[in-house]
Order: structure tokens, then sequence, then C-alpha cells
């Protein structure tokens, strides 16, 4: 009986650690997104104040 519970708690830990995985993965990623789009428009930018 004890062991379905900690099982189930252990299993639920798991869920957790994996959601703050997921989490943490997804705002790197929307980061260099961000960075991506700031570098492009920087480089528009430059471009249309060069001519």
């Amino acid at each position: 009986m004890g062991k379905s519970s900690a099982r189930a708690e252990s299993s639920s830990k798991a869920d957790r650690k994996f959601e703050k995985k997921l989490e943490f993965y997804a705002k790197v990623r929307d980061t260099v997104a961000k960075k991506a789009i700031t570098k492009v428009i920087f480089q528009i930018l430059f471009l249309c104040l060069s001519y």
C-alpha cells in the first residue's frame, strides 16, 4: 500500500520536473527568437540610415 503512493508521488514529482524543463526551454526559445528579431530590425535600420 505504501509503495503505490510512493510511486504516485515520484511520478508526480517527475512530471513537475519535466514541466519545469519545458517552461525553461520555452523561455530560452522565446529569448533567442526575440534577439534574432532585434538583430534583423537593427540591420534593416542600419541599411536604411546608410543610404
